[in-house]
Parts: C-alpha cells; sequence; structure tokens
C-alpha cells in the first residue's frame, strides 16, 4: 500500500518536474525574444541601478560610439557632456520618477569621439519605491534639433523682414480671424482691429465707388481656387485721405480647396497714378504741339519754296538773257545764288523727311535685303552717269521690317559710300552680312575717303559734316535718317573707317519675335554725310 502510494507521488513529482522545465524553457525563449526585441528597436536602451549601466542594446553602441565592454559597469555619467549636465538631468528625472514613476528630459551627450549630440531621454522604474533601478530609452535628435533652430531662425528672419520691409504687407486667417499687419501699413493706413471686425474694417476704408467691384472680385478668387489676385483701387489712408492702391495676394489652399491663409502687399501708387495722369495731359499737349509744328514746317517750306524759286528762276532769266554779256566773275556769282537756292530746297526736303520719319510707325513685314539693296543700288547708278563704280554682293539673309523705310536705309547708305568713293578709281563698294549673338549684322563697305574716328561722336547727327560742300555736296541728312531707320526698328548702327582707307557701315535689325517699341535704343557712332 504504501509502495503504491509511494509511486503514486513519485509519478505527481515526476509530471511537476517535467512542467517546470518547460516553463524554464518558455522563460528563456521569451528572455532571449525580450533582449533580441531590445538589441532590435531604433532607440538606444539601456539598464541602470544607481545610475551605473547594467545592459544596454547594439543601438547604444552605434549611438555612442562605445563598445558594449567599454559601457558595462561605468556610471552613466561617462555619456554626459559635463558633470553638471550629468547632475541636472538627474535631479529632475529622478525626481519626476518619484512622483509618477516615469521621466523625461532633453539632454546632450558626448560620443566616444568626442562630438555631442542632443538626446530625448526617458526613464521608467522597475520597481515601485525603487526609482534607482530603471530601464531607460534614448533617442538621438539632433538632425531635430538642428531643423527646429533652422526653422525657428528663418521664422524670425520672416519675421523681421516682415516687419521691416518698404511695402505694407498684411496676413490674414479667414478661419480665426487673426490679421496681423506690419509697420509700413500701419503707418500708412492706420491699425486694423484684431477681430471679427477687421473684414468690415477693410470694406470701410475702400472707396465706395470701389467696394462693389474689389469685394466682388476678391470673393471669385477665393472661389475659384485661384493661387493669387491682385487690384487696383482707392483706399482712405490714415490721414483720411484716399489714394491709389496696389494690392497684392497669395493665397494658401487646404488640400480641399478652401482659404486658409491670405498674405498680401500693398503698393501706395497714388504717386504713380498722378503721374500717369500727368504724362496723359502733357502727351495730349505734345500732341497738339506735334500737329502744330507739322502744320507749322509744311506752312514754312511752302513760304521758303517760294522765294526759293523765285531767286532760282529769275537768276536763271538773268543769265540766259544777258549772260553772254557779263564779266564771268559776276556769272560765276550768279551760278553761286542758283547753286545754294537749289542745296536750300534740298535741305528743306530733308528736313520734312525726318519730321514724317519721326511720326511714321514701322510695319513688321519680311523684307529680302539682298534684293533689296539690288532694287536700291539700280536706282542710283544713273544718277552718277560717268562714275566708274563696282557693286559686289553677297547672299544676304531676310530681315524683318517696314520695306520702304528699309529701302531708304539702303538707299542713304549705298549714296553716302557713292559720294565719298568720287576720288577712287573705280570706286569699289562690298554688301555683306555676318551672325552676331544669333542675328544677321549687315554691312556696307567703300574704298573712299574714310574718316577720323576722333570725330565721330559728329556723325549721325542732324548737320553734322566732316568734309565742307565744296569737297563733298550734302546736306548732313542722309545718315542722321538712316539712324533714325535702325533706331525705329529697335536696331543698332555704327561705323568704323581711316582717313584715305575707306570705311565700313554696320547695321542689325530686332529679332523678328521682339517689337521694335520695346528694343533698347542702341546707337554707336558712325560717319559723316
Amino acid at each position: 500500500m504504501k509502495t503504491e502510494k509511494f509511486q503514486e507521488q513519485n509519478a505527481e513529482f515526476e509530471a511537476c518536474r517535467k512542467e517546470l522545465d518547460r516553463l524554464r524553457g518558455d522563460t528563456r525563449e521569451l528572455d532571449l525574444a525580450f533582449e533580441t526585441t531590445l538589441k532590435a528597436v531604433p532607440a538606444g536602451i539601456g539598464l541602470v541601478k544607481d545610475r551605473v549601466l547594467i545592459w544596454i542594446n547594439e543601438q547604444m553602441t552605434a549611438m555612442t560610439g562605445y563598445a558594449e565592454r567599454e559601457l558595462i559597469g561605468k556610471s552613466s555619467r561617462i555619456l554626459y557632456a559635463s558633470g553638471k549636465e550629468f547632475e541636472r538631468v538627474g535631479k529632475i528625472k529622478y525626481g519626476q520618477i518619484e512622483l509618477t514613476g516615469i521621466g523625461s528630459i532633453e539632454t546632450r551627450w558626448r560620443k566616444r569621439d568626442g562630438s555631442e549630440i542632443d538626446v530625448y531621454l526617458q526613464t521608467r522604474a522597475l520597481k515601485v519605491g525603487r526609482p534607482t533601478e530603471a530601464i531607460f530609452t534614448a533617442m538621438d535628435i539632433t538632425e531635430k534639433k538642428f531643423l527646429e533652430n533652422e526653422l525657428r531662425k528663418n521664422q524670425e528672419r520672416l519675421q523681421m523682414a516682415f516687419m521691416a520691409a518698404h511695402e505694407a504687407i498684411w496676413d490674414w486667417n479667414p478661419s480665426t480671424k487673426d490679421f496681423i499687419v506690419n509697420e509700413t501699413f500701419k503707418d500708412l493706413f492706420g491699425i486694423p482691429p484684431k477681430n471679427k471686425a477687421c473684414r468690415s474694417w477693410w470694406f470701410e476704408k475702400t472707396h465706395p465707388e470701389d467696394r462693389d467691384r474689389i469685394f466682388s472680385e476678391f470673393r471669385r478668387a477665393c472661389a475659384s481656387g485661384a493661387q493669387s489676385h491682385a487690384c487696383e483701387y482707392r483706399f482712405r489712408k490714415r490721414d483720411e485721405s484716399y489714394g491709389f492702391i496696389f494690392n497684392r495676394m497669395l493665397f494658401s489652399r487646404a488640400g480641399n480647396g478652401s482659404v486658409r491663409r491670405i498674405v498680401g502687399a500693398v503698393l501706395d501708387i497714388t504717386e504713380l497714378k498722378q503721374s500717369e495722369a500727368d504724362l496723359k495731359k502733357k502727351s495730349l499737349l505734345l500732341q497738339d504741339s506735334v500737329q502744330e509744328l507739322e502744320s507749322f514746317s509744311y506752312s514754312v517750306a511752302h513760304d521758303f519754296r517760294a522765294p526759293l524759286r523765285a531767286i532760282d528762276g529769275f537768276t536763271g532769266m538773268i543769265l540766259d538773257d544777258f549772260g553772254d554779256r557779263m564779266e564771268e566773275d559776276l556769272k560765276a556769282k550768279f551760278r553761286k545764288i542758283r547753286q545754294n537756292t537749289g542745296r536750300m530746297n534740298r535741305l528743306i526736303d530733308d528736313l520734312l523727311a525726318i519730321s514724317r520719319l519721326q511720326r511714321h510707325v514701322p510695319s513688321r513685314k519680311r523684307v529680302d535685303m539682298e534684293q533689296l539693296f539690288h532694287e536700291a543700288w539700280s536706282e542710283l547708278v544713273p544718277v552718277y552717269p560717268g562714275r566708274a563704280l563696282e557693286f559686289h554682293i553677297q547672299a544676304l539673309p531676310p530681315s524683318t521690317g517696314d520695306p520702304v523705310m528699309l529701302k531708304q536705309l539702303a538707299t542713304n547708305l549705298l549714296s553716302n559710300a557713292i559720294k565719298f568713293t568720287q576720288n577712287s578709281r573705280p570706286g569699289i563698294i562690298n554688301i555683306g552680312s555676318r551672325t552676331e549673338g544669333g542675328q544677321p549684322v549687315y554691312y556696307i563697305r567703300d574704298n573712299g575717303v574714310g574718316f577720323d574716328m576722333r570725330f565721330k561722336d559728329k556723325l549721325f547727327q542732324v548737320f553734322q559734316r566732316l568734309h565742307s560742300p565744296s569737297e563733298f555736296e550734302g546736306t548732313g541728312i542722309g545718315l542722321a535718317i538712316a539712324e533714325r531707320i535702325v533706331r525705329k526698328h529697335g536696331g543698332r548702327i555704327w561705323a568704323e573707317g581711316k582717313i584715305d582707307k575707306g570705311a565700313t557701315f554696320h547695321f542689325s535689325l530686332s529679332r523678328e519675335s521682339e517689337p521694335p517699341d520695346r528694343q533698347k535704343r542702341q546707337t554707336a557712332s558712325g560717319r559723316r554725310e
């Protein structure tokens, strides 16, 4: 009987032993899994007792640069940038643990290589009433702190720029109704209310004649999904006078398209609008003056021509009737009178041509420049009978401009070259082109008398000549007209020359895509007529 009871107890004992072994195995597996998990998490984790490190995970070694053996059994003071910081963290953190069982703080650790990192440290007591036995987690927040610091600096710079900007800047949050303005805004328009009355304040400050239009446009811009909106209107200023403002705003929208913030800049354009009005008045007055001057110039030209025709006619009659009885000296004087009356007539014609040119707006058509120079040459050659002239022209690229004006340009430049090669045997004129900056530059080169570059500032100016009329005829107008034609086309004209070595005129016209009125005026010095 006793033997049977003993056997039963022994069987029960053996079953308990096996169950205990199984539980111990499970516990070891759980411990291994727990330790593996602790080592794998991205945060640094460790166990401390009385602030001495007794276990750490692999992330702690990666974060600090220390090997495990260099930390285990050491005071956690080794991790801190200074003893003062070590004491500060301990006082705050363990004070929190005594109250709540958990403590957290931001601090700085020094790595093995001497560099420092920002760390967010959280510690939890393992046993109630035993705060010095704890598990901690450490997160490297160096990059986060850097970004926060940069963000803070940027916000400070933005705020300083916002307040110091020359423009009146405003910032409105439709949800909170917060309305912020800078000092320039306050100086110009006063201080708006900081509550829901802000919209009413803006409405009331807008000129009554502009209110409906401005607020209707604003509502449409908000509803349309637009990213920006701009408008001009009258707005009451701080001194209670109305001024013109240009208000440009940018919308910040939520994912559903609703406006969550609006930032705007206001420019006081009162003086600009007044200047525009004054300029418009002056423009009208100038147009009237130009019309009066045009009428006057034609009247003067007509009045000048009548006596000039009379002088020329009467001197011609005298020479015809009495020329054979005159002394040569007297006949020469009468011929001189007729030459000067002819020159005066040509001068009047040239002045009227310049006047008409100033008022003319060039058309924009494709022009065959090679054909244009051929036509101009064929029309000029008969005017100079008996001259030995050679004309050479390369293949020229086409251009865009006013065909009539460009024909006049070619005629004036060619006639200038013909005139100043009258002493050359033969007179040689070459026409060609090259490409500069992606656009053609045309040139007219001759083997004439050339000119002294020291006097280039006189060239392309009305009535400016480097030779007397007795040497070379002309009024000093032809090159001035050429310069104005090129300028009207948004181009540039200049010349190079040497005395008795000939001269070369260069000119370029604006690209086809650029209208002449938007081209920058560029005129270099050139040659004489």
